[in-house]
C-alpha cells in the first residue's frame, strides 16, 4: 500500500472511535498460542472465563467441521485434540463473526450471504492446501479465507454513503466491486482490511495475504496465502456463493494465483484433480455453514 492510500484510508477511518477492537479474550489467547512457554491447561483456565466462547468451541468441536468419531465432552479434551493453534483460529474467527453483527438496513449488503461467502472461502482455502501438499499453510489459509472481505463491512457500516454508491456502481454499471471502490473511495477493500489487521496487530504475512489476496503475484512474502484466498474465493463465487457480484467466468488454470500454487506444490510431486475437487466443493462448504451457524448461535 502506498503512502497515499494509507493516508486516504487513515482520514476516511482512523479516526472512528466506534471501529471494532478485538475483545480481550481473543488477544489473550492468541498470545498465550503464540508463547512457547504455554500450555493448553494456561489456554483452558483462560477460555473458561468465557462461558460462551467455550460452549462454542466443544460445538465446534463436535460437528461435523472435524468430523471426529468420539464425542468431546469437555474443553480440556477439544484444546487436547485440536491443539493450541487451531483453538486460536477458532477463537479469533468466532470473536470476528461476532464484532460485525450490526447491518445497515437497505445497505444492500446481506450479511448472511457474506459471511457464508467468507467461512466457505476459508472452508476451501483449507481443503486446497491441503489437498495440494502445503500443509504448512493450513491454519492460517482458514484465518486469511474467513476475513479477507472484512474490509467490505468496514465500509459499509462506518462509510455507509459511499457503499451505497458503490453498490449503485456495481448493479447499474457492471463494474466489479474492486472497481467500483477505487472509482468512489480511491482504495479498495483489500487495503482496508489489510490496515485494520494491522491496527489488530495480526502478524505480518496475514495483513500481507489479505491486502494482495485479489492480485497475489504482487505479493513479496505471503504469495501462497495471496493465491490460496484468491483461489478459493473463485471457487465459491462459481458455486453462487457470494454476496453482491455475479460470477463472470474466470479461467482457474490460467490464473496467476494458481501458477503460484502449483509451482510451490510441484515441489512435491503433487498432481491436484481441480473437477474432483469442484465435486467435493459442496461438502466443505456444508462444513462451513455449520460453523457459522454455531459461531453466531447462541450459547444453548
Amino acid at each position: 500500500m502506498t503512502e497515499d492510500e494509507n493516508r486516504i484510508i487513515e482520514d476516511t477511518f482512523g479516526r472512528i472511535e466506534s471501529l471494532p477492537t478485538l475483545p480481550s479474550l481473543a488477544l489473550d489467547v492468541i498470545m498465550l498460542a503464540e508463547n512457547p512457554n504455554s500450555s493448553l491447561a494456561d489456554i483452558a483456565l483462560l477460555i473458561q472465563k468465557g462461558p460462551s466462547m467455550a460452549s462454542k468451541i466443544l460445538k465446534i468441536a463436535n460437528s461435523s467441521f472435524y468430523g471426529y468419531s468420539r464425542k468431546v465432552n469437555n474443553l480440556q479434551s477439544a484444546l487436547l485434540i485440536l491443539g493450541l493453534q487451531e483453538v486460536k483460529n477458532i477463537v479469533l474467527a468466532i470473536s470476528i463473526l461476532n464484532l460485525f453483527k450490526k447491518s445497515n438496513k437497505g445497505s444492500g449488503f446481506n450479511h448472511e450471504l457474506f459471511w457464508m461467502h467468507s467461512a466457505g472461502c476459508a472452508q476451501v482455502a483449507r481443503s486446497l492446501v491441503a489437498k495440494t501438499g502445503l500443509f504448512e499453510y493450513e491454519l492460517e489459509s482458514f484465518t486469511i479465507g474467513l476475513i479477507h472481505d472484512i474490509g467490505k463491512i468496514v465500509i459499509d457500516q462506518f462509510n455507509h454513503d459511499n457503499f451505497l454508491k458503490i453498490i449503485h456502481l456495481i448493479q447499474q454499471e457492471n463494474l466489479t466491486f474492486l472497481d467500483a471502490e477505487v472509482q468512489v473511495l480511491r482504495v479498495n477493500h483489500a487495503q482496508i482490511g489489510s490496515w485494520l489487521a494491522q491496527k489488530w496487530l495480526f502478524p505480518p504475512e496475514l495483513i500481507e495475504a489479505i491486502e494482495y489476496h485479489h492480485n497475489p503475484e504482487k505479493s513479496k512474502n505471503s504469495q501462497i496465502l495471496s493465491s490460496v484466498t484468491h483461489i478459493a474465493d473463485i471457487f465459491c463465487k462459481a458455486k453462487d456463493l457470494s454476496f453482491i457480484e455475479e460470477f463472470k467466468g474466470e479461467s482457474i488454470t490460467d490464473n496467476s494465483g494458481w501458477k503460484i500454487i502449483q509451482k510451490k506444490s510441484s515441489r512435491n510431486n503433487l498432481r491436484f484433480d481441480i473437477e474432483r475437487f469442484v465435486f467435493e466443493l459442496d461438502e466443505e462448504i456444508a462444513k462451513a455453514q455449520q460453523f457459522i451457524s454455531i459461531s453466531q448461535g447462541s450459547d444453548t
